[in-house]
């Protein structure tokens, strides 16, 4: 399962030295890359989604910011399949398409036929000013919305609970309050309509979203973590899903260029958050327990991989991922893929490193 056994120890080395400290990048953990997307020429890729279509494919949608495209990469290879869209305002076209996000939603191909969940992308439009809504099996238009409530958004993530599926938008140049919308999802037949439920965000104390950006929703735990990009800031904070600030930030002072992709990897009630440290020269990767988002340790991407954008996992078996995979871009351009069975390991070094520091020595005899 984990193609890379002979580099384990020395990484797991590097893993102990590491915890709970800030390493020079010279240090850091480095997972091997498994392919590098190739076959098109890149528009500033920005934010990743990767799902399974109803054929049996699994693909990675990446929004291609100053081209107003989507580019989509075979997700088991990193091939790429083809681009959809163009720059305008019609449906189909994108100006400055910057998030996207995968969520499976009941679709009815035709009327008398049966409905079944398939994967729909929702692109964010910070231009626009609106999310367009599309089916991943054929890119067939489902539908547009937030026109009303949207004046620059940028990023989104999806939340699928018992009574019903959501899209979180973040915003900028909005009062405080209206930092994040949050929609309601509902189909009928091929359209994908959007409610919209209501805005949020503080507007004093450590809870105000100065400049957030990429955001992630753990619906078990119940909560919505939000990067902060302001220098004054460089952290996340914690909200409820009903978008009431826990009083709980992390990654403060441990950030040192821009927060950006957030992906969880979850394993019942435990797991871990990653959370990218987006710096020009190199891209580090923070890891925090899924619960209590105490820091872990870091880890960065082998061949040398730097200002990245969005990230985005599939935790399922998929070729040659036996455990699933993360996906990054690399230098608004291209995207690098990393086995899960890799990064978990590692993960698992740290917490094992972690406890062996906390544990009492034994009194001599």
């Amino acid at each position: 399962m984990w193609k890379h056994a002979t580099a384990w120890l020395g990484w797991a080395i590097l893993v102990a030295a590491a915890v709970n400290a800030q390493q020079p990048p010279e240090q850091l953990v480095r997972i091997p890359a498994a392919w590098t997307s190739s076959g098109t020429t890149y528009g500033t890729t920005d934010s990743l989604a990767a799902c399974a279509t109803s054929d049996g494919r699994a693909l990675v949608f990446a929004t291609a910011k100053k081209a107003g495209r989507i580019d989509i990469f075979d997700a088991n290879t990193g091939r790429f399949v083809g681009s959809h869209g163009c720059t305008g305002s019609a449906v189909g076209q994108f100006r400055h398409p910057n998030g996207v996000v995968a969520v499976r939603l009941p679709r009815s191909a035709s009327s008398g036929q049966s409905t079944s969940d398939v994967a729909a992308i929702l692109v964010v439009e910070r231009d626009n000013a609106r999310v367009q809504a599309f089916w991943a099996d054929d890119l067939g238009p489902a539908g547009c919305f937030g026109q009303a409530e949207l004046q620059r958004p940028y990023g989104g993530a999806a939340s699928t609970r018992a009574d019903g599926t959501y899209l979180y938008v973040t915003q900028a140049d909005v009062p405080a309050d209206r930092a994040v919308c949050i929609y309601r999802l509902t189909t009928a037949g091929a359209e994908i309509s959007a409610t919209f439920v209501r805005a949020f965000g503080d507007s004093s104390g450590r809870g105000v979203l100065h400049e957030a950006e990429s955001v992630l929703v753990d619906d078990r735990m119940g909560r919505v973590l939000l990067c902060d990009e302001d220098k004054r800031q460089r952290n996340v904070k914690v909200y409820t899903t009903d978008g009431t600030f826990t009083g709980q930030t992390f990654g403060d002072g441990l950030i040192a260029g821009d927060p950006e992709g957030l992906a969880l990897f979850a394993d019942g009630t435990g797991g871990f958050v990653i959370v990218t440290d987006q710096r020009k020269d190199i891209t580090i990767w923070h890891v925090f327990d899924r619960r209590t988002y105490e820091h872990l340790g870091d880890f960065t991407g082998t061949p040398p991989i730097a200002n990245t954008d969005g990230i985005c996992l599939y935790p399922q078996a998929l070729g040659q991922f036996t455990y699933g995979a993360l996906f990054a871009v690399n230098n608004d351009a291209d995207v690098h893929a990393y086995s899960l069975a890799d990064i978990t390991r590692a993960v698992a070094a740290m917490r094992a490193a972690q406890q062996s520091e906390r544990r009492p020595e034994a009194p001599d005899s």
